[in-house]
């Protein structure tokens, strides 16, 4: 059984994964990205408020490193969460740069669709670097529909 609030092994949450994706004859990186997506959704229902905060899509990719994370650090023990820069290009255009250890890249772009479903935007994520290619960190480009204001 697991719940929220503990932390668990990166191998042993990656079995799981591996499980899933040879059930559903899907690749890891497709079954990370709908696990990000889902959770996405599941995050914003159990810390209700977080996500409010924010005015609108590229405020909150904007603010996931120095809003989202410091709040994660202080609900969960040692969250082991990656370093994530976003610099807003232009309006409908955000440039992130993603490291981690645990390379779960793939879960962070289906976090960004999380975030996109939520506020009923189309996004598209180009991903022009990534560790799994050797590079040391990823680089993914935002495009979304630009806001208003």
């Amino acid at each position: 059984m697991y719940i929220s609030a503990q932390s668990y092994p990166d191998e042993e949450i990656l079995g799981l994964a591996n499980d899933v994706a040879t059930a559903l004859s899907m690749t890891m990186p497709e079954v990370l990205k709908a696990f990000g997506q889902y959770l996405f959704g599941h995050l914003n229902r159990t810390h209700l408020g977080i996500v409010e905060g924010f005015n609108g899509f590229a405020d909150l990719i904007m603010g996931i490193d120095k809003v989202i994370h410091v709040e994660v650090s202080k609900l969960y023990h040692e969250p082991n969460l990656p370093e994530i820069n976003a610099r807003l290009i232009k309006n409908g255009f955000i440039l992130m740069e993603y490291y981690s250890k645990r390379q779960l890249c793939m879960c962070a772009e289906g976090l960004i669709y999380g975030a996109a479903d939520y506020y009923n935007i189309d996004v598209t994520l180009n991903h022009i670097q990534c560790m799994h290619s050797g590079f040391d960190k990823c680089m993914i480009e935002i495009k979304y529909e630009a806001e208003n204001g």
